[in-house]
């Protein structure tokens, strides 16, 4: 099942953070929220508390497959060349087990920060970050970064950025990002004992279909919380419109 393959793909970025990305390392997963086409959200967290956030087509089959498998081979991104460059991160594209892959890795960071695999029969996104913050941010600080938009039940998708200012001090953050044809933005809350971000009452507006509500899942991660990264899906029954975001500072 693609899918499956897919939680293996997007924990590229776990392999290459943790141990060098030349060891198996065992990610832990768990499904966030389903929608009732059986998709959803999940998250896994690997040993060194690296968090990656997913939306994936078969969320509870998914995870339950993905905890039975084990460890995770190392991915190499290099073997996915860059064609572009979009808001300070490279853009990397190719092939995997006949779907397409797109992997946005953030310039000088050597690791993937956003995963975004696609067939003709199904699409899932990823978004992660290194590590568990070992110092909580203090005060107010602004991230910038890219963003990831797609319409679910077609192959259409694009990319925009990012901007993301947290407040630590308050636990809340605020989010702002655009592409082409579609915006995002709204305030959230951050749990400072583990950095995780949460909000479910975003504004998301497509050219073409309108306005939505959001809901977005993440994490601030790095050493002294130099980064987020989240995914992102319409309110709608079954989530018209999903993405992910990744930003730093």
């Amino acid at each position: 099942m693609k899918s499956i393959k897919f939680l293996s793909v997007a924990a590229i970025s776990f392999v290459s953070a943790c141990g060098g990305g030349t060891t198996s390392d065992t990610v832990s997963f768990q499904t966030l929220r389903q929608f009732s086409d059986g998709a959803g959200v999940g998250r896994g967290t690997n040993g060194q508390g690296a968090e990656l956030y997913f939306i994936a087509p078969n969320i509870v089959a998914d995870v339950a497959a993905s905890n039975a498998s084990g460890p995770v081979d190392p991915i190499d991104i290099n073997d996915y060349p860059v064609t572009s460059q979009s808001a300070g991160y490279n853009i990397r594209q190719g092939v995997f087990e006949g779907a397409a892959v797109l992997v946005a890795e953030r310039i000088g960071s050597g690791s993937a920060q956003l995963v975004y695999i696609f067939d003709n029969s199904f699409s899932a996104i990823a978004a992660s970050v290194q590590s568990q913050p070992s110092n909580m941010p203090t005060g107010s600080h602004t991230y910038n970064g890219i963003y990831g938009v797609g319409l679910r039940d077609g192959t259409w998708a694009e990319l925009g950025t990012a901007a993301m200012t947290a407040n630590f001090t308050n636990g809340t953050f605020t989010l702002n990002a655009s592409s082409t044809d579609t915006s995002l933005s709204g305030s959230g809350f951050i749990d400072v004992n583990n950095g995780r971000i949460s909000g479910g009452t975003l504004a998301f507006t497509d050219v073409d279909l309108g306005s939505y509500t959001a809901t977005t899942y993440g994490s601030i991660g790095g050493a002294n919380g130099t980064e987020a990264a989240g995914v992102w899906h319409t309110n709608d029954n079954d989530s018209d419109f999903a993405g992910a975001y990744a930003v730093s500072r």
